[in-house]
């Protein structure tokens, strides 16, 4: 289980030169590579029903111009969650929230326990939102990421962009 980062996320290399300061000297934080250019295919392995998915979002990914090609994986992931979101919603559209079940050591009595797929789609929808945020398919995604689709305005910005 991966272990939560304490504080805001990173600030990328090109915006800590742009505030300057001491976090903008060189090596503080480290190497930042830069992903090569590369147009997002939509990969043969993928499943029909994530390929529905990756043709409505693709397109505005492509616009906003956040992803590349080595982020296929990437978007595959959230096609797939998204996909299996949509599938659960209808199941648990047509279920209850309780279910009657066994629980306990008296199994011979039946209780209502919470129905397993409301904890999958649960568990699935939190799983797109957080893919959502890393592709910038959200608000708080494309705040968070709006500095990439920015123009240099001036010329200590232009040097550094290019």
């Amino acid at each position: 289980m991966p272990v939560a980062r304490k504080g805001p996320p990173p600030m990328p290399a090109k915006v800590r030169a742009l505030r300057g300061g001491a976090s903008n000297q060189p090596g503080r934080r480290g190497y930042e590579p830069v992903p090569p250019e590369g147009e997002l295919v939509d990969p043969a392995w993928m499943t029909e029903r994530a390929r529905v998915v990756w043709h409505e979002i693709a397109p505005a990914l492509v616009h906003m111009g956040y992803v590349y090609g080595c982020d296929t994986s990437m978007v595959v992931a959230f096609c797939e969650a998204e996909a299996e979101r949509r599938r659960l919603a209808a199941l648990v559209a047509a279920s209850t929230p309780l279910l009657q079940g066994a629980r306990g050591e008296q199994r011979d009595r039946a209780e209502l326990v919470r129905n397993p797929m409301m904890m999958m789609f649960v568990h699935v929808t939190q799983t797109v939102a957080r893919l959502a945020g890393e592709l910038g398919l959200s608000p708080r995604g494309r705040t968070e990421l709006r500095f990439l689709a920015q123009p240099p305005t001036d010329a200590r910005e232009s040097l550094l962009s290019g």
